[in-house]
């Protein structure tokens, strides 16, 4: 059985939670990291198992925020790293960024047919078919064994009746 300081104070730590949440939701990450900072300090000594949860959680989510307000800045150094972020990209839907990449090793006057499928996977993603079956057909011109991978890749399902897709992956 609960106590009634034990009750307020677990009230007075969800509410502040709540509102710390609700704040993140927003995107306004500095008041949320405040927020959560202020009831990780406030609620630290507390004697209730169920408020320290809740401050717990809040630590989490300071740290979160601590993150997207001090995001880490990564340093590519080679084609290899540019690929491996591209991809990451590319996998986390963030499709301009990937092609930022992409191009960057383009431009080294790369010659991996799998460059050039991943781009052509990503600007068919953002509505470039042409420029995509134009990667599909570097690719191609490079290695033809990607013409199983190309045309069973899912991304590329709705181009399977698309006389242009066709005469490249024939």
């Amino acid at each position: 059985m609960t106590n009634l300081q034990e009750e307020k104070e677990f009230h007075q730590i969800k509410d502040a939670f709540n509102g710390a949440i609700d704040i993140f939701n927003k995107k306004d990450y500095k008041a949320a990291h405040d927020l959560f900072e202020r009831i990780v300090e406030e609620y630290k000594d507390s004697d209730y198992y169920n408020v320290l949860e809740i401050q717990a959680r809040s630590k989490v989510y300071r740290n979160i925020t601590d993150s997207l307000l001090n995001p880490v800045k990564i340093e590519l150094t080679n084609n290899e790293e540019y690929l491996d972020e591209g991809l990451y990209h590319l996998n986390a839907g963030n499709l301009k960024r990937a092609l930022e990449l992409f191009a960057h090793i383009e431009k080294q006057d790369n010659k991996d047919p799998y460059l050039y499928y991943l781009m052509a996977i990503a600007q068919f993603k953002v509505g470039e078919k042409e420029t995509a079956l134009g990667s599909l057909a570097k690719c191609l011109s490079l290695d033809k064994h990607y013409k199983i991978i190309i045309h069973n890749e899912p991304d590329f399902e709705t181009l399977l009746d698309d006389e242009q897709f066709i005469a490249i992956v024939k």
